[in-house]
């Protein structure tokens, strides 16, 4: 998932859901938390660390969040959007140990996304949660 897609998506349910239990949340957070980990683990990938997933993509830094319900919202729900599951030496450290990935390079990120379906279709949905988000 890119961007668009984490912001959207998560700002939108980040709306619903703090309209449904009757909850003042600060959506800046929110937002900030739907991308935090991409912000701290993105540029470790390009230094050499973690290939783009790397701490801040664990269920550990997740969890140190909760202190902050909408980073820990946030930033759960781009790991739900990431399907971290799939992942999951990554996912459940250090439980399973930890492999530090190669480098990888802004070139890379752009030629997934030119591959990849799911972050294609990501983009346009969150794209449209965020349209949708301002009648909420």
């Amino acid at each position: 998932m890119y961007p668009l897609g984490h912001v959207g998506i998560t700002l939108l349910l980040g709306k619903w859901l703090s309209k449904r239990l009757n909850k003042k949340w600060n959506l800046r957070l929110i937002v900030l938390g739907s991308i935090l980990p991409d912000l701290i683990d993105k540029p470790l990938g390009i230094l050499g660390f973690g290939g783009g997933r790397f701490i801040s993509h664990t269920l550990l830094f997740t969890l140190a969040l909760v202190v902050k319900k909408e980073l820990f919202f946030g930033s759960l729900v781009h790991l739900l959007l990431d399907r971290m599951w799939e992942n999951p030496q990554i996912l459940l450290f250090p439980i399973l140990g930890f492999e530090v990935k190669g480098r990888v390079y802004l070139l890379d990120f752009i030629q997934f996304f030119l591959r990849s379906r799911y972050s294609q279709v990501g983009e346009a949905i969150g794209a449209a949660c965020l349209v949708m988000s301002r009648k909420i």
